[in-house]
């Protein structure tokens, strides 16, 4: 995977590196409303069924709480394209989760959108 293309795809990533094959490590700025911050992610690519679909662990600490993550993403040949489908859970915990659960999963659904619109856009 492309690092740089990855960086410019995330939402917030100031920094990514690579630790191993399937492992990143990032600086992402993010939060919801008021309660913004640098987060120190890791992101564990796992469960590669190449080139249909793949799952994420997800897992971010810093200063505003923290936030763990798992997904499924989903690639589909279609013609000339690819449809791109995921699904995942995520949790979060310390001050970030106290401006309410149905915001925090309205962000973390932009951010995945975002992700993929912006992939989208590099490719």
């Amino acid at each position: 995977m492309d690092t740089l293309a990855l960086m410019r795809s995330i939402p917030g990533c100031r920094r990514i590196d690579r630790k191993g094959e399937n492992e990143f490590e990032l600086d992402i700025e993010a939060g919801v409303g008021s309660v913004r911050g640098m987060f120190l992610a890791s992101i564990r690519i796992e469960g590669m069924n190449y080139p249909r679909s793949y799952e994420m662990n997800v897992n971010a600490q810093g200063k505003p709480g923290f936030a763990n993550g798992k997904g499924t993403v989903r690639l589909e040949p279609v013609n000339e394209e690819t449809n791109v489908s995921y699904s995942g859970d995520v949790q979060v915990g310390g001050v970030i989760a106290s401006v309410g659960q149905r915001m925090i999963h309205s962000l973390s659904k932009k951010m995945v959108n975002d992700f993929f619109e912006n992939l989208k856009k590099i490719l």
